[in-house]
């Protein structure tokens, strides 16, 4: 109700991630196939499935682009991409 709709929430995850959701109550299987205990889950990966960064519990917009901000320097920094990693770093 509050992080979702805010527009730098928005424009960030357009940016840089392909979002998905599942309504685990329709759908409780998806707890058990991402081995989530908890919502809201926010897990990032990458396109081969790889885990870069799990976030569990309510964020405020401000924290919750900062989990984003760190799954995304941490998949560059998995796959060796060092001149993302060094634009995080300055």
């Amino acid at each position: 109700a509050v992080t979702y709709p805010d527009f730098s929430v928005q424009e960030y995850i357009k940016k840089r991630f392909v979002p998905v959701r599942f309504n685990v109550v329709a759908k409780p299987e998806v707890m058990d196939r991402f081995n989530a205990s908890w919502t809201p889950t926010i897990i990032v990966e990458d396109v081969r499935g790889r885990e870069h960064r799990r976030s569990v519990g309510y964020l405020d917009p401000k924290r919750f682009l900062g989990e984003l901000a760190l799954a995304w320097l941490k998949d560059a920094v998995d796959r060796r991409d060092f001149s993302t990693g060094r634009a995080f770093t300055g």
